[in-house]
């Protein structure tokens, strides 16, 4: 008798656990499909439903209930105008470990008009780090690279630019 109220004491437990929206994977399927939707969505950074499923997943789990609430709420904002720059960051880190850094890069010259080529030469000249340090630059402002980091990238774009045969002038 004593064994079986355990049971029911711990089903019951499980039970009120899932009804109130416990802490598990199952509780977040929901918003992780509504970030997903709303990456998917996103013209900036175009991605395949696994990439976005799994950037979705990373920024749910690296972003606070509140802060995710208030960015699904606002799926049109800038990240800058719904969050801080430390979380901004955070949910740039998320889509950058799911994504290709370089195609990424890659995409986003050409839409602004720069021909695949020379895109292309200029993504493939940049570390996997210091092409997600511009893609932060990029995306973030200011506040995410120092001076000195946003200088020495700036040279190397210029460096680059010319061993690719990129035109620099208007």
């Amino acid at each position: 008798m004593m064994k079986n109220m355990r049971w029911m004491v711990l089903v019951a437990v499980a039970l009120l656990a899932a009804a109130c929206g416990g802490s598990g994977a199952g509780s977040n399927d929901a918003t992780v499909l509504e970030v997903q939707s709303v990456l998917q969505g996103e013209q900036d950074f175009p991605m395949s439903d696994d990439e976005a499923n799994c950037a979705a997943r990373n920024i749910v789990d690296n972003v606070d209930s509140g802060t995710l609430d208030t960015m699904l709420a606002n799926p049109d904002a800038d990240l800058s105008e719904v969050t801080d720059a430390e979380t901004s960051l955070t949910v740039l880190e998320g889509i950058f470990d799911c994504v290709d850094v370089e195609d990424l890069m890659v995409q986003q010259m050409v839409e602004d008009g720069t021909p695949r080529e020379d895109a292309e030469c200029l993504a493939r000249g940049f570390g996997e780090d210091e092409l997600r340090d511009f893609m932060r630059a990029a995306s973030g402002g200011d506040e995410a690279l120092s001076e000195e980091a946003g200088l020495e990238l700036f040279a190397k774009m210029f460096e680059l630019a010319a061993e690719c045969g990129m035109s620099l002038g208007g």
